[in-house]
């Protein structure tokens, strides 16, 4: 048992040990999914939206959880969002059918839990999920962001889709989706390593 801990342990060491630390992703063309005036297109049937987020790979979290997983030198994924967001929904369903079958979990933080927008300077909650991944955003928090850490350090934060892609202009196009399912196989470094 020992050996094999030691055999795990090594592996993890080498997967993440010489990851550099990223330069931030903020995609500038990409106005936070609805803001104070709502959304300018159709609105969207979100029922797939909860039904994806219903998968054990999901975990319904908080900014105070994802504060101490980080404060304790965590490692965890998390995604930001909120229902009737048109890039959220965009991005989930791919998030979604990438995870079915894997052990990985994603911590999901919902910005606008009671359809009111929690990422205010006031709301120290946030603020202090905001201050740790202030150098990879600008202004706030844009979702969907896609964070993942690694013993206490972000190594990838990305928020948005796909560069150049508008959700109030336009679904993603199949060559996109593809690029944003390489970011998550990226992130978990497609192997089944049961990350929590």
């Amino acid at each position: 048992v020992m050996k094999k801990l030691l055999v795990i342990l090594l592996a993890l060491m080498m997967l993440f040990g010489c990851t550099k630390k990223p330069e931030p992703v903020v995609v500038p063309d990409q106005p936070d999914a609805c803001g104070d005036e709502g959304c300018e297109i159709d609105p969207v049937d979100t029922s797939a939206y909860q039904d994806i987020l219903s998968m054990s790979n999901f975990v319904k979290s908080s900014y105070e959880e994802i504060a101490t997983k980080f404060k304790n030198g965590g490692s965890f994924t998390a995604l930001y969002g909120f229902e009737g967001c048109p890039w959220c929904e965009e991005l989930l369903p791919i998030l979604g059918n990438y995870l079915k079958g894997k052990n990985y979990k994603v911590y999901y933080v919902d910005v606008k839990p009671d359809g009111e927008d929690t990422r205010t300077e006031d709301n120290e909650a946030y603020m202090s999920n905001y201050e740790i991944f202030r150098s990879f955003t600008t202004d706030k928090i844009y979702v969907p962001a896609f964070v993942n850490v690694v013993n206490g350090e972000v190594v990838s934060y990305h928020e948005g889709t796909i560069d150049g892609h508008d959700a109030h202009e336009r679904k993603m196009t199949e060559e996109e989706k593809a690029q944003l399912l390489d970011l998550f196989k990226e992130t978990f470094g497609d192997t089944d390593d049961g990350r929590k």
